[in-house]
């Protein structure tokens, strides 16, 4: 239920983040990624992690990052700043389910796109044969 949070890499790769599963043996994150442990009382993961995905947000927690040759960073301080929004968990709740039904549908998109891609592929290739 941990967030980790992208803290090296290129700008348009840094603060990309994912929630990680329960695990069962001991973990050990790569060094350019960053964990955030949320107390559940205050904000769901879930919530959390929609929000860090937004445009806006991401902009905002990259807005001070630091550039080296190649890459560039951002600090636990740059995240503390980070302003996150934290309505009542009933309304955290329904802004994660509606982010997670929107990806889905994303997902199924691109999924029948790939399918009308290969059809049409196909299609093609039997009327040039």
């Amino acid at each position: 239920g941990d967030i980790v949070t992208n803290r090296v890499n290129s700008r348009p790769y840094l603060g990309k983040s994912a929630i990680t599963p329960p695990m069962v043996e001991p973990v050990v994150f790569e060094s350019n990624m960053m964990r955030i442990t949320l107390d559940d009382a205050v904000a769901l993961p879930e919530y959390v992690i929609a929000f860090l995905q937004l445009k806006h947000a991401r902009a905002a927690l990259i807005a001070n990052a630091k550039d080296a040759i190649n890459q560039s960073s951002i600090n636990q301080q740059d995240v503390a700043a980070l302003r996150i929004p934290v309505p009542q968990h009933r309304l955290q709740r329904q802004f994660a389910g509606g982010v997670q039904r929107l990806n889905h549908i994303m997902i199924r998109q691109a999924e029948a796109a790939q399918r009308e891609a290969i059809l049409a592929a196909s299609l093609a290739n039997r009327l040039l044969v």
